[in-house]
């Protein structure tokens, strides 16, 4: 099967945020199991025109953004992807509110080849209450459309579909997780490999956070739940990983402190692929207090290491968390949240039996190669 995904950008570095993690790891699965896998993306250089990359079997073009880095325009796209369209059996769309998408809806409409979207948690009900002077207005004038003409809308979880029902009415749907590459967790690294280089005490307990730096992640509950952790676990430190967005992460450090747990945080900024591993490896709880959260990859991968996780009602992956006892689920509150950091974190026993049911979790549910078989047998479906 000949397979067209878009998405604004691609990669599987952290700063790139989920969309483009969830999107690289369908792709080169997809091409792992046989399919022919083109990406177009926005992700490139500044210079006119386009670049191409082959990447485990992937045949990612990146485009020219008009405008710098920060735009999500690309004249260049516009020349070559209805000609990519035309030679695939399908399109996968991943996320809305971006040109790409929008293009390549148009792109497949035109050429008659069916097309799937990923909203990506952007119909939730918190992303659509964020920002809704922008999304309200672009949803009626450009999105519905490329929502409505789809052959069926994928969703990572249940909780996911059913907010999205106001938006995509009785539009066909299918929920399928996103899953991993189990072979970047086969050989893990020993614990310390992370701490040692970043100044973070051996016996420390380390809270590890990693995503966006963004206000749906519910980092600055995080920061006041901590002050509450540090009187209570005072070796406690607290490491965010993940880049700063329209400097959010400024203020949180303002507001860090404010509190007076300052020197209780690291902020390590964006770290790469390859570092993501140590750094969940040497965590003694995963936390990701997020309002909303579309999947919740971050915590999957923390997880695949055996971390045991805590997260916000928020994230949709939470009642799976709970049927596993792979951690635990709280309000994104901080009062509460303080509390489960607490008892987690003085009972050892709890959070190793909940890191092998995450492990577990993971092995049950988000094998990569198990979901890319899975989309592409629903992309079959709707082939003429």
């Amino acid at each position: 099967m000949r397979v067209v995904h878009i998405a604004s950008l691609y990669g599987s570095n952290v700063s790139k945020g989920g969309v483009a993690r969830a999107a690289d790891l369908l792709a080169r699965a997809q091409a792992r199991i046989g399919a022919e896998v083109t990406f177009l993306t926005m992700n490139g250089d500044s210079r006119r025109g386009h670049n191409l990359e082959i990447r485990e079997g992937v045949r990612i073009e990146y485009f020219w953004r008009a405008g710098g880095s920060g735009s999500l325009f690309s004249s260049s796209l516009f020349g070559v992807c209805l000609g990519r369209v035309r030679n695939c059996d399908i399109v996968h769309i991943h996320g809305i509110w971006s040109f790409p998408g929008t293009w390549g809806a148009f792109a497949a409409r035109r050429a008659k080849v069916p097309y799937v979207v990923s909203p990506q948690g952007m119909l939730n009900d918190w992303a659509m209450r964020f920002r809704a002077y922008k999304k309200i207005p672009y949803w009626y004038a450009v999105e519905r459309r490329t929502i409505g003409r789809a052959a069926w809308i994928h969703f990572a979880t249940e909780e996911e579909q059913r907010q999205a029902q106001a938006w995509i009415a009785r539009k066909k749907s299918k929920v399928i997780p996103i899953g991993l590459d189990l072979r970047e967790f086969g050989a893990l690294s020993p614990r310390g490999m992370f701490r040692e280089p970043h100044g973070i005490p051996e016996g420390a307990p380390l809270l590890a956070f990693l995503g966006r730096i963004h206000p749906i992640k519910g980092l600055d509950v995080l920061l006041r739940a901590l002050v509450r952790v540090k009187d209570e676990v005072p070796e406690v430190i607290l490491a965010v990983a993940g880049p700063d967005e329209d400097g959010h992460g400024r203020r949180l450090q303002r507001l860090a402190q404010d509190l007076g747990v300052e020197g209780r945080v690291r902020w390590l900024g964006t770290i790469e692929e390859q570092a993501k591993p140590w750094f969940l490896v040497d965590a003694d709880l995963f936390v990701l207090p997020s309002f909303s959260e579309n999947f919740g990859l971050a915590a999957v991968e923390a997880m695949a290491v055996g971390c045991p996780v805590i997260v916000g009602r928020g994230v949709n992956i939470a009642s799976e968390v709970e049927a596993y006892g792979a951690g635990w689920v709280v309000p994104t509150e901080a009062e509460t949240l303080a509390s489960k950091i607490v008892e987690a974190l003085r009972n050892p026993e709890a959070r190793q039996a909940a890191g092998r049911a995450g492990q577990r979790l993971v092995a049950d549910r988000y094998d990569g190669e198990v979901v890319a078989r899975e989309m592409l047998k629903a992309y079959e479906e709707c082939l003429p």
